[in-house]
């Protein structure tokens, strides 16, 4: 992988000032996945990197407060155009090369301290051109420089412009007499006076000056292709980083040769048992970039608002694979009798309306749910299941658990809920706590919530 090194170095016109410096870097992958090291891909394929990168160096906290009062702080550009002819002119190189000709760095700096360094250097620069120049901007037109040179030597004879280019101005003014021309002295003596706070670097990069506006990276695509003899074929893998491990979840389509590569892939790659759909590590898939052509994408990378992962779709073979379901359970439209039945069972009362008498069903069911959470756990912890809208088979099996509960289709149903990733995985690794427990049974009593589709073991 590539990224940027950013780092500070001294203006070779005034060195107190500090202007931005950058490189390409090769970065090894588990810095990227692990510390939100920008994985560099070239032209303007993370658009949101210019935009965040932008917004932090035009932020108030970056500016230098009593400049800014006076004008010394304006809004950086920050390139939009995507069309380049090469990849150095990218929207986000052009910022950068951009700052680094146009904004200054500094620690800390005051207005009286910005314009005496503007004023040595003019003592340093002073001549005929430079006192001229100011001259031109302080006094308008011919008729007004004059005047002001006469003020100072009355000898000299003036009658155009050409005339001037016979004295030494130089030496008929000095710096002195343009005191109080603050705004003149300072832009005539400092070539950049657009200032930010050197704090900014920290905002961008890590302790290594790699470029970071995250602190992980944890999702991306892997395409694994036929670059090297081992991997015959490309497969698409939608890919999460958890710590250490990478959840790897193929695009399988109707392909019996796909299917077949994908679990090679699978038996050579995996930490775990998974047929198609298998954990790795960040070792393995160094080795796959670095030595087997294999392909990294990060296409819900953005940096100013939230993406959803990528979720992976297969056409399921009838044959092969069971579809589950979740029966129905009692709800608002279930007469009195049957609920006044299932509290009967587990020793609820049974009095008051029918409105009372959901509202015990719900508490009901949530404590129920919390005796059955291990054994849920459990069996959703063994075996993994994916959503589907429909299944071809005009039947479907029934999950084996709580087989004898007569609470056990809405007991499923919460857990499922709280436990299906982007309406599509569910693992009782990732739960989901948009409801409470009670707040879900009775959202569902309700019918304000509901589960549809048919779910598919991934083997």
């Amino acid at each position: 992988m590539q990224t940027f090194r950013l780092w500070l170095e001294k203006d070779t016109d005034i060195p107190r000032f500090k202007r931005l410096a950058f490189e390409k870097v090769k970065v090894p992958i588990a810095d990227v996945l692990r510390r939100g090291i920008h994985p560099w891909m070239g032209g303007d394929v993370h658009p949101s990197l210019n935009d965040k990168f932008a917004e932090i160096l035009n932020a108030d906290r970056m500016k230098i407060a009593e400049l800014a009062q006076f004008g010394y702080c304006n809004e950086a550009y920050c390139s939009r155009s995507s069309y380049s002819y090469r990849e150095e002119n990218s929207p986000f190189q052009t910022t950068l090369q951009h700052i680094r000709e146009s904004v200054r760095f500094v620690e800390r700096l005051s207005y009286a301290e910005l314009l005496e360094i503007a004023k040595e250097r003019l003592r340093q620069m002073w001549s005929h051109k430079v006192a001229y120049r100011i001259l031109s901007r302080k006094a308008s037109g011919f008729d007004a420089i004059r005047t002001f040179l006469k003020t100072r030597d009355k000898n000299i004879k003036l009658s155009g412009y050409e005339d001037i280019e016979k004295y030494d101005v130089s030496k008929i003014v000095c710096l002195d007499d343009f005191t109080g021309d603050d705004a003149i002295l300072i832009s005539e003596g400092i070539p950049v006076v657009n200032f930010r706070s050197a704090a900014f670097l920290s905002q961008v990069t890590d302790e290594q000056r790699l470029l970071r506006l995250t602190d992980s990276i944890r999702d991306f695509q892997l395409a694994i292709g036929s670059k090297d003899r081992m991997f015959d074929g490309n497969i698409l893998y939608n890919c999460r980083c958890d710590g250490d491990t990478i959840r790897m979840v193929p695009e399988l389509e109707d392909d019996d040769g796909l299917r077949e590569r994908a679990k090679a892939h699978a038996s050579f790659l995996r930490v775990n048992n998974g047929r198609y759909c298998f954990t790795m590590d960040i070792p393995r898939l160094a080795t796959l970039l670095d030595e087997h052509g294999a392909q990294i994408s990060f296409p819900t990378l953005d940096y100013t608002k939230p993406r959803e992962s990528r979720t992976s779709s297969a056409k399921i073979q009838d044959s092969a694979t069971p579809c589950y379901a979740v029966r129905a359970f009692l709800t608002a439209h279930a007469s009195g009798e049957d609920i006044k039945f299932v509290l009967r069972n587990h020793g609820v009362p049974m009095t008051g309306r029918k409105e009372d008498l959901l509202d015990k069903l719900a508490q009901l069911a949530a404590r129920q749910y919390r005796k059955a959470e291990p054994t849920l756990d459990a069996h959703f912890s063994r075996n993994r299941f994916i959503r589907a809208e429909k299944c071809s088979k005009t039947d479907t099996d029934v999950f084996p658990l709580l087989e004898h509960h007569d609470l056990r289709n809405m007991l499923l149903t919460m857990y499922i809920l709280r436990h299906l990733r982007g309406n599509t995985i569910l693992e009782a690794t990732h739960e989901n706590h948009t409801f409470d427990v009670l707040s879900l049974a009775r959202a569902l009593i309700r019918k304000e919530v509901s589960l549809t589709g048919i779910f598919l073991r991934v083997e």
